[in-house]
């Protein structure tokens, strides 16, 4: 497992691999209620293109001081802090089949965590959120009849 490519908002979007077309999509995995990551196969090989990587938040207020947003929240009753507006990040992440084969599926998804715990550089169950947790539970169940 690694990451292949990240992109920071206010970057150019990330360029994908060349066989990232949708000969070699495979699915989608949700992400949060409002992201989709599309993952690839190519031979033993997955790339995943997560669209919400560790991506900053900021208020409406603090949006429209930056200039990102308009200023049509002047006409709200109410200066409250109640929405926001997410700075988006996205990364590309490889798997390959030989991440996959070393476990049983049951254990899968807490394996991948804690690899990719390591390879981002966080604390072992620091990312033990249910967003993360699902996000690599589902892609065990999306590569289990994908493998090799």
């Amino acid at each position: 497992m690694k990451i292949l490519k990240q992109r920071v908002y206010g970057q150019p979007k990330l360029d994908k691999p060349t066989m990232c077309n949708n000969k070699n999509l495979i699915g989608t995995i949700k992400f949060n209620k409002s992201c989709t990551c599309k993952v690839w196969k190519d031979d033993s090989t997955y790339i995943i293109l997560h669209r919400d990587w560790f991506s900053e938040s900021i208020s409406i207020d603090e949006a429209i001081a930056r200039g990102l947003q308009g200023n049509k929240r002047n006409n709200f009753v109410y200066n409250d802090n109640w929405g926001c507006v997410v700075l988006r990040n996205e990364a590309l992440m490889e798997i390959t089949a030989d991440d996959l084969l070393h476990t049983n599926y049951i254990n899968l998804s807490s394996e991948l965590l804690r690899r990719f715990e390591k390879i981002i550089g966080v604390e072992a169950y620091s990312l033990e959120r249910y967003e993360w947790c699902n996000f690599f539970e589902q892609f065990a169940r999306l590569t289990r009849g994908n493998n090799v």
